[in-house]
């Protein structure tokens, strides 16, 4: 029942209460005191006052009672759990069980209190993904610093006192410059995906030939690896093309990074299935082990076999491509077998051309 309903009900029980109790006084005490006891009229309406004064406030004194029981004392509860949500205290739950007026207003509060809740969890994951970005920037930006000052160090020391050294003191120098602007440029892009101030530019793209120019491209720079490409001709999905090559680029280039000992095999399968279109990139490359899969897309996580000089990376690149999948409505998974292969699993809305 609601409150506006239990108003009225409290209010009609304080008219029709007293009026029948009036009523029932008056045969009472009329029998009791004229015909039983021939007691004076001056008594009887002594005594029939006092009776109506009794009356209403026994019923002021229960429908108070009952007001307070079921109005106010829930509304010092409510008032209660907003001081503590105030204060910072989100994890006491808002438990008023009505089915009124102030049952709603504790649903609300329950419902701020949880979004308030999730809101804070996300500020300090985010918080701590900023310690672990900028604790990993500065550990990865030292290392070729270190590697530049010892080598410009050498040249102006004399150690290198030979052209060949010179020259390869100075190409391994330009080598650690590209690679801190590599790491730059990826930090940057992925701050700028994080504050979402990337634009994306939608538009419906055939996958088929799409990928089979980035085979091409592939293929043109790298002619020891293979990539087959397998798919429907007619598949489509919605995607910016310059943001999705980037992801695509991303994957194929740490299949080529960690191809492992065997001659690299990159299979790329399209194929659509209830609504979604499913890209596949399989590599036969080291594969990562099982301990790393859960944490491949986080900011500078790289697994053991990729901390080293020559295939290490920002530890941005997946980060990266889950970022812009996911700008596509899209989902991306990897599996794989140490040593065997890697499956990289994106899916997307598909829309028809």
């Amino acid at each position: 029942m609601s409150i506006t309903k239990k108003m009225v009900l409290s209010n009609i029980i304080l008219l029709i209460v007293p009026v029948i109790s009036l009523f029932f006084i008056d045969i009472v005490l009329g029998y009791l005191i004229i015909v039983s006891l021939n007691g004076s009229t001056g008594t009887f309406i002594t005594l029939r006052f006092i009776s109506i004064i009794l009356v209403f406030l026994l019923v002021n004194v229960t429908i108070s009672w009952l007001v307070s029981r079921h109005i106010i004392r829930p509304i010092q509860m409510l008032n209660e759990h907003a001081r503590k949500i105030g204060e910072g205290d989100l994890d006491t739950p808002v438990t008023v069980n009505r089915n009124d007026e102030i049952g709603s207003l504790s649903d609300s509060f329950e419902t701020m209190r949880k979004n308030l809740k999730t809101l804070r969890e996300k500020e300090d994951a985010y918080n701590r993904n900023r310690q672990i970005l900028m604790a990993g920037l500065s550990h990865d930006l030292k290392t070729p610093l270190t590697s530049m000052k010892g080598y410009v160090n050498g040249i102006a020391d004399g150690v290198a006192d030979t052209v060949e050294k010179r020259h390869r003191y100075t190409e391994t120098i330009n080598q650690s410059i590209e690679r801190m602007e590599s790491m730059i440029n990826e930090l940057f892009l992925y701050s700028k995906l994080d504050l979402e101030e990337v634009e994306f530019h939608f538009s419906p793209v055939q996958l088929a030939p799409y990928f089979s120019d980035i085979v091409s491209e592939y293929q043109l720079d790298h002619p020891e690896i293979m990539i087959e490409l397998q798919g429907s001709q007619h598949l489509a999905v919605s995607a910016d093309r310059e943001q999705f090559y980037r992801a695509v680029s991303n994957i194929i280039g740490n299949s080529i990074k960690y191809r492992g000992q065997e001659p690299l095999l990159i299979q790329i399968n399209i194929f659509s299935k209830d609504g979604f279109v499913y890209i596949d990139i399989k590599d036969n490359g080291a594969g990562i082990d099982e301990h790393d899969l859960p944490h491949v897309f986080e900011t500078f996580y790289r697994t053991d076999q990729s901390r080293n000089s020559t295939t290490g990376g920002s530890g941005l690149g997946l980060a990266i491509v889950k970022r812009i999948i996911e700008k596509h409505d899209g989902e991306i998974n990897i599996s794989s077998l140490l040593n065997k292969e890697t499956v990289v699993s994106i899916k997307l809305p598909q829309v028809m051309l």
